[in-house]
C-alpha cells in the first residue's frame, strides 16, 4: 500500500494532503470510542475545516491500522443499485458518522457533494474519483465543469472540503469479473486517459491477488514487448512483466472449452524451465543459462 493522502478543495482541486503531527502511538490499541473523542475535541477546538481534516486524517489511519474489525463490517452490494452502506456509528445530536460503503465493479455514483467535510479511506479495490468545480454563467447559473480525476488504491485517503464536488466509479474488480465471466470490457485506457504505468502494475497486482485468493498459484513469470519490431509497432519502448499461474496451464493433448475463452488466438512463445530461482540485480547471461533446466 502507498498510503497516500489527498485533499479535495472547495474549488475541486485534488492536491497532496498536508498531514498533521503523528505522535508516537505506541502499541496501545486505538479504540473507536477514543477516536470519536479525539475527533470531537478537534472539531470543538478548530473552526477551519481544512485544519480539521489535516488533524483528523492521521487519526483515521491509526484507527484503521488498530481495529481490524472495521475492515470486516460491510454489506454486499445491492443487486439493483450496485452499492451498499453499513452504518458503524451514528448518534443523535453528534456530528460524526462512520460508514462502510461497498460498490460493485463498474458502478458509478451521481455527481454530488456532501455539504460538510469528510474523509474517505479506501480499504479494498480501486476507485476513480472525478472532481468538479462550480462555473456559473448568466445563462447557466448552476453549471459545473470537471477539474480532473484521481484513482485511489487501498491505503489511500481522500479528504473532502464541504463544497468539494465529485463522483465515484468503482474500478476494483471489473477485470477479474470479466475474466471469470468470459466477457469483454472496454479498455481501461479508453475510459481513463490518466492511467499511468504505475497504475497499470497496481491493477495487475490486484488481479494477481484475486486469483491467488481463489486458489491459483504462481508458476512462472512472463516478459513481453522484448523485440524492437513489437516496440515500434506498439510505441512502447521497454519490456513489460507479468505472471503465469497454474490456472493458465493446459497439458499437451488436453482440450480447451470454447466457453472459457473470450477472443481465442494462438501465438508461439519461447519459455525456459528453471531448476533454481534467479535473484538480481547483476545477473549475467551465464547466470541465466546455468539456472536453466531446459
Amino acid at each position: 500500500m502507498l498510503n497516500r493522502d489527498w485533499l479535495v478543495t472547495d474549488a475541486g482541486r485534488c492536491i497532496p494532503g498536508e498531514l498533521g503531527t503523528q505522535d508516537n502511538w505506541g502499541d496501545r490499541p486505538y479504540r473507536l470510542y477514543r477516536f470519536l473523542t479525539d475527533v470531537e475535541d478537534i472539531v470543538d477546538r478548530e473552526s477551519d475545516d481544512r485544519i480539521r481534516l489535516q488533524l483528523i486524517c492521521p487519526l483515521v489511519r491509526r484507527l484503521l491500522n488498530s481495529c481490524e474489525w472495521l475492515h470486516l463490517n460491510f454489506l454486499s452490494p445491492d443487486p439493483e443499485t450496485g452499492w451498499s452502506v453499513q452504518t458503524l456509528y451514528d448518534e443523535p445530536d453528534f456530528p460524526i458518522t462512520i460508514q462502510t460503503v461497498v460498490w460493485s465493479p463498474g458502478t458509478a455514483s451521481p455527481v454530488h457533494n456532501h455539504a460538510t467535510w469528510g474523509i474517505v479511506a479506501l480499504l479494498d479495490g480501486r476507485e476513480k474519483n472525478t472532481f468538479w468545480q462550480r462555473s456559473p454563467t448568466t445563462e447557466f447559473p448552476d453549471l459545473i465543469e470537471t477539474t480532473g480525476d484521481r484513482i485511489l488504491v487501498p491505503g489511500d485517503m481522500l479528504c473532502l472540503m464541504p463544497d468539494a464536488i465529485h463522483h465515484i466509479e468503482a474500478l476494483g474488480d471489473e477485470l477479474y469479473a470479466a475474466l471469470r465471466g468470459c466477457s469483454v470490457v472496454e479498455p481501461l485506457t479508453n475510459r481513463h486517459a490518466g492511467i499511468t504505468l504505475d497504475d497499470a502494475y497496481r491493477i495487475q497486482q490486484r488481479m494477481l491477488a484475486r486469483r491467488l485468493e481463489a486458489g491459483e498459484r504462481v508458476v512462472g513469470k512472463k516478459i513481453g514487448v522484448t523485440s524492437a519490431a513489437v516496440m515500434n509497432m506498439l510505441g512502447v519502448f521497454q519490456p513489460d512483466f507479468g505472471y503465469m499461474l497454474d490456472g493458465m496451464i493446459v497439458a499437451q493433448g488436453e482440450s480447451i472449452a470454447m466457453s472459457t475463452l473470450i477472443q481465442p488466438k494462438a501465438e508461439g512463445e519461447i519459455a525456459f524451465i528453471l531448476k533454481r530461482d534467479l535473484m538480481g540485480p547483476g545477473l549475467s547471461n551465464a547466470d541465466v543459462l546455468a539456472a536453466t533446466e531446459c
